[in-house]
């Protein structure tokens, strides 16, 4: 397994460049959005911190370099995504670097929540009514943002 490098943005000091890029397509996309706002415990001890909150969608997401997710990050999510809506829709899990192109499913309601492939990213926020008016231009400009930032001096981007 690849050990995960720091990387600080805008002030916070990410895990991974990963998430780092995942905020650098959020800012793109004028996309409000806070970095591990709070940590979640439930009745059996399990604790959960997601990696993004998007205020203006009210959803949590979860970002991770590939799929499937552990039996673990599987239980965690499920506990949350189970847990009384408290104001939040749910988790959804973003996997790897946001990509173009971005193909269009067959029916963007054939897609199931809460975790969708990078690819099909932009038609599962759009089914969430997050994106209603943007264009495939718009999502393209933030998927480069976010691939071509650029950390190597130091953590900072």
């Amino acid at each position: 397994m690849i050990k995960a490098i720091e990387t600080e943005y805008k002030g916070y000091l990410f895990r991974s460049r990963l998430e780092a890029r995942w905020a650098v397509f959020f800012d793109t996309l004028g996309i409000e959005w806070e970095y591990e706002p709070e940590g979640f415990e439930f009745e059996d001890g399990t604790r959960y911190l997601p990696d993004f909150w998007l205020p203006s969608c009210q959803w949590y997401v979860e970002v991770k370099p590939s799929s499937p997710l552990s039996a673990e990050e599987q239980k965690k999510i499920k506990l949350f995504d189970d847990r009384p809506p408290e104001n939040a829709m749910g988790v959804i899990v973003l996997y790897g670097t946001p990509t173009m192109p971005i193909p269009k499913p067959h029916s963007m309601f054939d897609l199931e929540p809460p975790i969708y492939e990078p690819a099909h990213m932009f038609w599962a926020f759009l089914r969430l009514g997050i994106w209603k008016r943007r264009f495939e231009f718009e999502i393209s400009q933030a998927v480069m943002a976010a691939r071509q930032a650029r950390f190597e001096y130091g953590r900072k981007g």
